[in-house]
This record gives structure tokens, C-alpha cells and sequence, in this order.
């Protein structure tokens, strides 16, 4: 079996489990998550309809009604169409949300293939190594900003001897990005602390974070995701996301994000083997060399 094979089949288990309703095996607990799914999915729909059916038979009631039983009959019709109102506005966010996940597993998708082509590549091709990682962060990162929000910010900064982040790729609003982040300064510390330890770290509004003092978003960004790209439990680097305002990153692309950061993280310590043969998983990366350093770029601060 091919390593492409595999990068997909993983790939399209992970799309398979964004949607809700998707059809699972009878019995035990799955039965249970599955006949839950199914009565949210019609129990709306048909308030709605005996709601609206409940008003207009109240209404033709209160017609022919006598005495108190006009004005109640009217006013029990009022509530009833209210209540089919919410439970329309109800549904159409169901909708809109099956939607929404159905727009992510698209973006998903249309970025697994080539990145699980260039990951199969990259395990075989020695002298193309530098170029097919190269094209691996640029899609993820850009499927990373696609994934968050229209005006997300996406970097992926490789982490280097323990005391360097460098950046290696960066999609979405225009503006500046640092090249690197090295110890010795509050902001670079901060991410390094990150990069080191057990913990992402997400800034929900950064006038409100107690590390404010020591977070620098690009360009006046109030909201981010900082993730550490892994290849197993070893931190390859860190995977930022950042938005403009509060509210721009939803907690329901999390999950799709941070499978974005994981595979960033192994796709830094495929190694090809020399003579052609099948590549290996390194433990750890190999210090990158100088053109491939002076590849990304002057040091923008």
C-alpha cells in the first residue's frame, strides 16, 4: 500500500466524521448518537408545520367563538405562530450550519489530494525534497486561512534549535509578518513557551488576554489560534491563525485546524532515503541548511 493511500484513506475518515448526520452502525452507543441525530434533524421541521396548523385552527375557532373564548382562541393563535417562527429560525440554523460543514469538508478535500501526492513524493525524492515541502506548508497554510474565516491570517514558523522560530509560510490578508521570532525578547518567549510546552493557545480578544502585554498579533489582529505543529509528540513548529475581530475564529473549525497543524508537523520529518528507496519518519528534524534558509527570506523583524 502506498504512503498517498494512506495519507487518504486517514484524510477521508476525518472528512466522514464532520458531518452529523452521517449513516453509522446499529447497536450500543452509535445506535443511541444516531436515532439523537435523526430527531434533531426532523422534530424542528415538524414543529413548524403543527405549530402553523395549530394557529390557523385557533384562528378559524375564534371565529365562531363566544364570549371569553374569542380573545382566547386569538391570543393562543398568536403564540402558536410564534413559537412556529422560533422553530423556523431554528431550523434554518441547522441548515445553515449542515452547510457550513459541508463548505469546510469541500476545502478539506480539494487541498488532501495534492498534499498527500506531494507527501507520497517527498518520501521518495531526494533531490525534490526542499520544493515539495516547500509546496506542502504553502497549501496547508493557505487551506488554514480558507478554513477560518475571509480575512484569517495563516504562518506556519518552523522551531529551530529550541530557541528560533522561522517562518516558512504564511496565506491571507496581506500586511506585515515577522520572519522570525528568536529567545530573548517577551513576544518571541511567549511563542517559544508555546512551541515547548503541552498546551495551543488560543486568544480569544487580546485586550482582555492576561498575556496581552506579551502578544504581538499582525497589523492590530484581536483574536488567534497558535497550535503546535507535531509530528507525534515532538513540536516541528507553530501553526497561527489570526483574524482581525473577535468572533472571526469559530470554535467549530477548531477540530479542522488542528488537523491542518498536524499534518504540517509530519510533513517536517519525512525524510527521503538516499538511493531511491522507501523514505522514513526522522524522530527529529535535520538542521536546515543554509540555501534553504536564506530561501525564506531577509529577516522582516
Amino acid at each position: 500500500m502506498s504512503d498517498v493511500t494512506v495519507c487518504e484513506g486517514t484524510i477521508g475518515r476525518h472528512l466522514m466524521s464532520l458531518s452529523p448526520f452521517e449513516e453509522i452502525e446499529s447497536g450500543g452507543d452509535t445506535a443511541n448518537m444516531n436515532w439523537k441525530a435523526a430527531l434533531r434533524r426532523y422534530s424542528l421541521p415538524g414543529a413548524v408545520g403543527i405549530f402553523s396548523g395549530g394557529s390557523l385552527a385557533l384562528g378559524s375557532i375564534a371565529t365562531g367563538a363566544s364570549g371569553a373564548w374569542g380573545p382566547l382562541c386569538v391570543t393562543g393563535g398568536a403564540l402558536l405562530s410564534a413559537a412556529a417562527g422560533f422553530a423556523a429560525l431554528k431550523v434554518q440554523g441547522d441548515t445553515e450550519r449542515i452547510q457550513k460543514e459541508r463548505e469546510r469538508a469541500a476545502v478539506l478535500e480539494a487541498a488532501m489530494g495534492p498534499v498527500a501526492e506531494y507527501m507520497g513524493r517527498l518520501s521518495v525524492s531526494p533531490t525534490e525534497h526542499q520544493e515539495l515541502l516547500g509546496s506542502i506548508n504553502d497549501r496547508l497554510v493557505e487551506t488554514a486561512s480558507e478554513l477560518a474565516h475571509p480575512r484569517a491570517r495563516s504562518t506556519f514558523y518552523a522551531l529551530q534549535d529550541r530557541s528560533r522560530l522561522v517562518r516558512r509560510a504564511s496565506s491571507g490578508t496581506n500586511g506585515h509578518v515577522p520572519q522570525t521570532f528568536a529567545s530573548g525578547d517577551e513576544r518571541s518567549d511567549f511563542l517559544l513557551g508555546v512551541a515547548l510546552g503541552s498546551r495551543d493557545r488560543y486568544i480569544d480578544d487580546l485586550a482582555k488576554d492576561p498575556d496581552a502585554y506579551r502578544i504581538s498579533l499582525s497589523d492590530g489582529f484581536r483574536t488567534a489560534r497558535i497550535m503546535r505543529a507535531r509530528a507525534g509528540e515532538i513540536t516541528q513548529g507553530l501553526l497561527i491563525v489570526e483574524a482581525p475581530d473577535c468572533g472571526d475564529l469559530s470554535e467549530d473549525d477548531l477540530s479542522s485546524l488542528l488537523v491542518i497543524a498536524h499534518l504540517v508537523g509530519v510533513s517536517q520529518v519525512i525524510r527521503p532515503r538516499n538511493g531511491g528507496g522507501a523514505g522514513s519518519i526522522v524522530p527529529h528534524p535535520a538542521p536546515p541548511s543554509d540555501s534553504e534558509t536564506s530561501a525564506t527570506g531577509a529577516d522582516d523583524g
